[in-house]
C-alpha cells in the first residue's frame, strides 16, 4: 500500500499520520528534535525496509541554532564513527518508523494555574518571587496571607507616607506606587492565570 497523494491519512496505535503532515524527530531517531514533512507512506510490498511498522519518508528541516547543528552532527559522527558536518548529514528522503517521529499538530493536555507574584521596589532596595497553585482559592487567600504579613511587618507602611502615592486593588491584584517614579518606589501582589501544557497537564 502507498499514500503520497495530499492529506491521505494511516493509523498507527491511535496516532494519526497524513501526508503533508508537520513532524518532529523523537528522542528513538537520529533525528531527535528536529521538524520535518511527512511525504510518503509505504506499507506491505510497497515498503523498502524489513520493518514491521510502514515506512514513512520526512523530509527534514535544517536546523538552525548552533547548539542543535553541534549535535546533530555529534549524533551521526558517533553513529558512523568518522566526523560528520550538516552537510554530510542526509535530511530528505528519510525513512521513518511511527516511533521516531511525533505530530506538531499533538494537542497537548492543559491544566490552568495561578501564579502570585510579588514586586517591589523601594529605597534603593528591589525584590521580586512567585508562586504557583493549582487552586485559584489558594491563590487567593495566599495574596491575602502574604498581604497581611507584610502589613504587619511595616513592608510598605514608608511608601504610604511618601507624596503622590496611587493604591488600588481589585480581586486579583494590590499594588501601591509613587506616581512619577514607579521604578524606584512600588510594591505589588498579582494574581495571574496561565495554562500549563503537558503530559500532566490534565
Amino acid at each position: 500500500m502507498l499514500k503520497k497523494q495530499s492529506n491521505e491519512e494511516w493509523i498507527y496505535n491511535g496516532q494519526r499520520f497524513y501526508i503533508g503532515q508537520r513532524i518532529i524527530g523523537t528522542e528513538q531517531s537520529e533525528y531527535e528534535g528536529l521538524f520535518g514533512t511527512v511525504w510518503e507512506i509505504r506499507d506491505g510490498k510497497d515498503k523498502e525496509t524489513e520493518n514491521e511498522t510502514p515506512d514513512i519518508y520526512c523530509s527534514f528541516d535544517a536546523p538552525k541554532l548552533p547548539y542543535d547543528i553541534q549535535q546533530l552532527e555529534k549524533t551521526f559522527s558517533d553513529l558512523y564513527g568518522t566526523p560528520k558536518t550538516i552537510e554530510d548529514i542526509v535530511l530528505d528522503e528519510v525513512i521513518m518508523s511511527p516511533d521516531m517521529i511525533a505530530p506538531l499538530d499533538t494537542v497537548l493536555p492543559q491544566k490552568t494555574v495561578y501564579m502570585l507574584i510579588e514586586d517591589w521596589a523601594h529605597q534603593g532596595e528591589t525584590g521580586f518571587k512567585y508562586r504557583i497553585y493549582s487552586d485559584k482559592n489558594e491563590a487567593k487567600k495566599q495574596m491575602r496571607l502574604t498581604f497581611d504579613r507584610d502589613l504587619e511587618e511595616g513592608f510598605f507602611e514608608g511608601l504610604r507616607s511618601e507624596p503622590d502615592v496611587i493604591e488600588e486593588s481589585d480581586e486579583n491584584h494590590y499594588e501601591i506606587f509613587r506616581d512619577g517614579f514607579y521604578c524606584e518606589e512600588h510594591y505589588a501582589l498579582t494574581i495571574e492565570e496561565h495554562i500549563l501544557l503537558g503530559e500532566n497537564g490534565g
